[in-house]
């Protein structure tokens, strides 16, 4: 039978040559994905599927870690993953857009499902989320679009008297990112979108913060609720046609 100090320099050995370590809920399982990033920092026809897997992996096993295995995480915020992760976005190249969509699906996966506090304010600290979310992604993508869309949506559920501060900034141009990138879309053709914008802005407003409230009332609250009244008025004018079209038949 193989001892333990045999199996202990197998697995060592093992991970020297760049094998995975058997137990995947681990900090060293993390390492090892950290490793792999390390050595495919630029996205390539051969490694983009590599990549995707590693930021896919990484985003199960943080998630997983929120809730069982406090080290990962700490791992995860201590190396800068997370901004490792957003190196990927800088490249224009199209082979990397597997890649920005598992960037934003995992951000995503993150801000739905993470409760530590100090996770929350580590992902949305040092202006990260508002870089992302004036990131100029190719839009006439339905993909991205719709990982984006979901992603700041999920965002504005996390937006409270607590963590408004990283979100709204009014030394800063632009103040409020989460809110006018999204107000961008409020007409956009696509339904789904229009709901979910809706849906951001109230969970905006419903958050009791004077600079902010002023900010909103001031810059995006007349055109936005004008434009609402404006779309109301349009389904009115089709509603009433086809009601007029039956009635005449």
């Amino acid at each position: 039978a193989i001892g333990k100090n045999s199996m202990s320099f197998l697995r060592k050995l093992g991970e020297a040559f760049g094998m995975p370590p058997a137990d995947r809920f681990s900090v060293a399982y993390m390492q090892y994905l950290l490793q792999v990033m390390e050595r495919n920092t630029d996205v390539t026809q051969s490694n983009v599927d590599t990549v995707v897997e590693t930021i896919r992996e990484i985003s199960e096993l943080v998630t997983w870690a929120d809730r069982h295995n406090p080290m990962m995480t700490e791992y995860f915020m201590e190396k800068r993953i997370l901004e490792r992760m957003f190196q990927y976005l800088e490249t224009g190249k199209s082979i990397a857009k597997p890649v920005k969509v598992q960037i934003l699906q995992t951000l995503g996966i993150f801000f739905q499902n993470i409760n530590h506090t100090s996770m929350v304010f580590y992902l949305l600290s040092n202006d990260r989320i508002n870089e992302l979310i004036t990131h100029r992604f190719d839009f006439h993508d339905e993909e991205l679009m719709a990982y984006y869309i979901s992603l700041i949506k999920a965002l504005s559920l996390r937006v409270n008297a607590d963590t408004v501060h990283f979100f709204f900034n009014p030394e800063k141009t632009p103040q409020f990112p989460l809110l006018t990138e999204a107000l961008k879309f409020y007409q956009h053709e696509d339904h789904m979108v229009r709901v979910a914008v809706r849906t951001l802005s109230l969970n905006i407003y419903r958050v009791e913060e004077e600079a902010m409230r002023a900010y909103v009332a001031k810059c995006s609250a007349v055109p936005f609720f004008s434009n609402l009244v404006w779309e109301m008025m349009r389904r009115y004018r089709e509603i009433s046609g086809l009601v007029s079209e039956v009635g005449g038949l």
